[in-house]
C-alpha cells in the first residue's frame, strides 16, 4: 500500500481480516478527491489550494466481546506528532439493538484532562458508524476511547474504532 497507516502511533504490518477490512475502507473512504482536498497518493504534488497532500495516521481501538459502559476502553495510544483529524469510523460484529451504542474519542497531552474529539454512534441494528469531524489540529498526545452508551437489548460485540487522522497540511 503506498500510503502508510499509523496505528497507537507504529507502523502496523498486518491485522486480523476483520480489522484489515475496516482499514481498508476507511482507507479508500479516505483517499477519495472531493472538492478541495487532495489525494494522499499524489506523491507531493500540491493540490488545488496549494498545499501538499500528507500521509494518514490513524488510531485503532478493539474491545472483544460484549461493549460496555465506562471510560478508557482498550489501549490509551500516543502519537507523537501533530494531526489534522479527519473522522472517526467505527463497526461491530454484534449490532447494537434497543438502542444505539454511542462512543466517544477524547485527547489528552498530559493524561490528567481529557478533551472530546467527536463521537460516533452506531444505530440500533447497524454494525458500522461514521462520524466527519470539524476541521482541527490535535497536538502531540494520548487518545481514550470512552464508550457513553450501549444497545438497551443486545449491548454490541467485539467493536473496532478508528479515529482517522491527516499529518498536518503546511503550505507550499
Amino acid at each position: 500500500m503506498p500510503d502508510t497507516l499509523r496505528m497507537a502511533g507504529a507502523l502496523v504490518p498486518g491485522h486480523t481480516h476483520r480489522e484489515q477490512d475496516l482499514l481498508d475502507v476507511s482507507h479508500e473512504s479516505l483517499v477519495g478527491v472531493t472538492g478541495d482536498q487532495h489525494h494522499p497518493r499524489s506523491h507531493g504534488e500540491a493540490d488545488h489550494a496549494g498545499t501538499i497532500g500528507k500521509r494518514l495516521a490513524s488510531v485503532l481501538w478493539y474491545i472483544d466481546g460484549d461493549v460496555a459502559v465506562g471510560d478508557g476502553q482498550g489501549a490509551t495510544p500516543y502519537l507523537e506528532d501533530s494531526v489534522d483529524k479527519i473522522r472517526i469510523r467505527a463497526a461491530v460484529d454484534t449490532a447494537p439493538t434497543g438502542s444505539a451504542l454511542i462512543a466517544e474519542v477524547s485527547h489528552s497531552t498530559d493524561r490528567s484532562g481529557w478533551t472530546a474529539v467527536g463521537t460516533v454512534t452506531i444505530a440500533a441494528g447497524a454494525t458500522t458508524g461514521v462520524t466527519e469531524l470539524s476541521a482541527g489540529s490535535l497536538a502531540p498526545g494520548w487518545y481514550r476511547l470512552d464508550v457513553n452508551q450501549v444497545g438497551s437489548t443486545t449491548a454490541g460485540a467485539d467493536l473496532t474504532a478508528i479515529l482517522v487522522c491527516r499529518e498536518p497540511v503546511t503550505a507550499t
